[in-house]
């Protein structure tokens, strides 16, 4: 590294694994010499056991030598800055994981995008109008953030375990996504609040004891959508089953007139269950005039399959078997309420790979 020129270097990544701790000089005499003007993107990857973390020189950033960084990515360490913006007009895109920051930090970026994932120093977030760009926010795993200010229209916000306190975040936000557990958050959004949200993504965890979530709870967050997309991740047998059990196959679904959602336009719900209450939901959202595609994935992420690989998402027995009885509800209590000028798509496991053991679920 000391005999390289540094001309045309664009990316520096440092990845210390399988080496623990090493000695912090040598760390801080490779990014002396790394950061040289010109170069755009840093990652840092850690790999420390012991109490002392590296304590990242954040004067390498705001000095002439990193004003050409747009990207940074820090794992297992620690970032503290003493001193105000500098040339870091370029830095676009932070990613800290498992990084010592209080968050009063990135307040000297102007970001796009950030990425924050068991930061666990963090106590308030605060994103302030100084990050009008920003327009990707995910915050996951950081356990101590108890508030939440967010005064940015653009951003997509992803919240992983939700008992984050979320009542600051600007009512113009537009695009929200948030990790949720039914046993923490009953309703995770208050009705009326977000008059210019458009797009809202959940992501349902339903662990064991939760198997009888209420999804028809979930209604009141139709309000002013156009999208509205929930993943239930995690595959369940329901004890109302419409199928098995006391549901049975007599159905009369639950309605509330005071909630209207005109301009709901698309709807994909993936780990769609037999459970009632799901049906409940489903046949409430056809009920709208607007409604112009409902996707019905019972096989949990038929969009989100990895590239270049035959196979889905795995499933096990019991998700199979629910998968079964998900398709055969929608057969009896959801197909007949479909209007003509609704697109109706139903994914299903496809038939070489549906069979109980495989632990495979292609789509068809």
């Amino acid at each position: 590294m000391q005999t390289h020129s540094g001309v045309g270097v664009k990316i520096f990544k440092l990845r210390t694994y399988p080496c623990y701790n090493p000695p912090s000089y040598y760390v801080d005499r490779w990014l002396q010499i790394a950061i040289s003007l010109g170069i755009e993107e840093v990652e840092l990857k850690m790999n420390q056991i012991s109490q002392t973390v590296y304590k990242f020189a954040c004067s390498l950033l705001f000095s002439e030598k990193g004003s050409s960084i747009r990207s940074l990515f820090f794992v297992d360490c620690a970032f503290r800055y003493t001193v105000e913006v500098g040339p870091l007009s370029n830095l676009t895109s932070v990613h800290l994981r498992s990084v010592y920051i209080t968050g009063e930090e990135l307040c000297c970026f102007f970001l796009k995008e950030l990425s924050l994932s068991n930061c666990n120093d963090i106590v308030f977030l605060e994103i302030p109008c100084l990050l009008s760009q920003l327009n990707f926010l995910q915050v996951q795993l950081c356990k101590n953030v108890a508030d939440c200010c967010i005064q940015c229209s653009k951003i997509i916000l992803f919240l992983l375990y939700g008992e984050t306190n979320t009542h600051l975040i600007s009512p113009h936000l537009n695009h929200w996504s948030i990790y949720l557990f039914p046993q923490t958050v009953n309703t995770p959004i208050i009705p009326g609040k977000f008059t210019h949200l458009k797009h809202l993504e959940i992501v349902l965890y339903t662990p064991s004891h939760s198997q009888d979530f209420d999804f028809y709870s979930l209604v009141s967050l139709l309000m002013l959508l156009q999208t509205f997309v929930m993943r239930v991740e995690v595959p369940t047998i329901m004890h109302d089953s419409m199928i098995e059990g006391s549901g049975g196959d007599s159905f009369h679904p639950r309605c509330l007139s005071e909630y209207h959602h005109e301009n709901l336009r698309n709807v994909m719900i993936t780990g769609f269950c037999s459970a009632k209450s799901m049906i409940d939901l489903t046949s409430h959202i056809l009920e709208k005039i607007s409604l112009e595609c409902l996707t019905l994935d019972t096989t949990r992420g038929f969009d989100r399959r990895l590239a270049n690989i035959d196979k889905c998402l795995p499933m096990t027995g019991a998700a199979i078997m629910e998968a079964g009885n998900a398709s055969l509800a929608i057969i009896r209590h959801i197909e007949g309420r479909v209007p003509s000028t609704v697109n109706l798509k139903v994914i299903e496991p496809c038939s070489k790979c549906h069979r109980l053991g495989n632990g495979y679920c292609c789509i068809i």
